[in-house]
């Protein structure tokens, strides 16, 4: 009898561990998958939900999402939510809501966008504790002048011009152009100019000149920020990888490692600037960053 009890007791353990081995994770997809997608699908306009698993993923194209973006704002309003996977996000255009999301201190920022953004932009103003935030904001914002602004908007327009002028040469030649990398070839050379303080050519191809009385960057500058562009995407789309760390984005890792050589290249030469050669010239970005605490 005491052996057919025994029997018995472990056979309904069993039974329970095998029950639970369904439920639990039925429960866990549903509480972290479904009931916010039903609690929450209509609270603001946004696209059809493609899949309880996926959510809009399925929607996105590759290489595409923000023209996605500018086809929901089109399609939904100004204001819309997308989902990707279990993330709700919710996308604001109108200017008013922008600039009070933009000024309101200590407003929340999002996890998951400062996590995938970390690879690429390590510890940045995005990227900083939300205690450190507010510190950085002001010693920055303190250093913010007429003259800088100024300075900025200067280079930003001369390398305009230089981007619509090589455009207009391919379009009148029937040439194809890789419109995102020359993109990216443009803010490169407004970042080196007004960060730099810098007379290097980005767009125009001679990516050899020395910056300052420094070595240039490497040739493959561009490229490597364009890649490392379209990975920081890539990884943003797969939440579920970012705890894994460098591991769950190898290349993105290896290819800001690249970049990270020629951004402490630039910084070594600065403090080892003479005091006279920096008195002589205008203060300029990487002045102000470099004197944030």
């Amino acid at each position: 009898m005491a052996g057919e009890s025994g029997g018995g007791i472990w056979l309904a353990v069993a039974q329970i561990a095998a029950l639970g081995l369904v439920v639990i994770p039925v429960l866990l997809y549903a509480v972290v998958f479904v009931a916010p997608k039903v609690r929450l699908g209509h609270a603001i306009p946004g696209p059809p939900i493609a899949s309880y698993t996926y959510g809009n993923l399925p929607q996105i194209r590759l290489g595409r999402f923000h023209q996605d973006l500018v086809r929901w704002r089109d399609q939904y309003g100004k204001t819309f939510q997308f989902w990707m996977m279990h993330r709700r996000t919710v996308v604001v255009s109108d200017l008013d809501d922008v600039r009070f999301v933009t000024t309101v201190k200590n407003y929340p920022k999002s996890d998951m966008f400062t996590s995938a953004l970390e690879p690429l932009l390590r510890t940045g103003l995005l990227t900083v504790s939300k205690e450190d935030h507010p510190v950085q904001r002001r010693a920055i914002g303190a250093r913010f002048n007429r003259d800088l602004l100024l300075e900025l908007h200067s280079q930003v327009a001369t390398e305009l011009r230089a981007l619509v002028a090589k455009l207009d040469t391919a379009a009148e030649s029937n040439s194809i152009v890789d419109f995102d990398l020359e993109i990216t070839k443009f803010t490169l050379s407004v970042v080196c100019r007004a960060a730099f303080g810098s007379d290097i050519d980005i767009q125009g191809g001679s990516e050899g000149p020395k910056v300052g009385d420094n070595a240039a960057p490497p040739p493959s500058l561009p490229k490597l920020v364009d890649k490392a562009l379209r990975l920081s995407a890539l990884h943003m789309s797969r939440p579920y990888l970012h705890w894994l760390g460098k591991y769950g984005a190898r290349e993105l890792y290896a290819t800001v490692a690249k970049i990270q050589k020629f951004c402490e290249h630039m910084l070594e030469a600065r403090r080892r600037e003479p005091s006279e050669q920096r008195a002589a010239r205008t203060v300029d970005l990487l002045d102000i960053f470099m004197s944030v605490p």
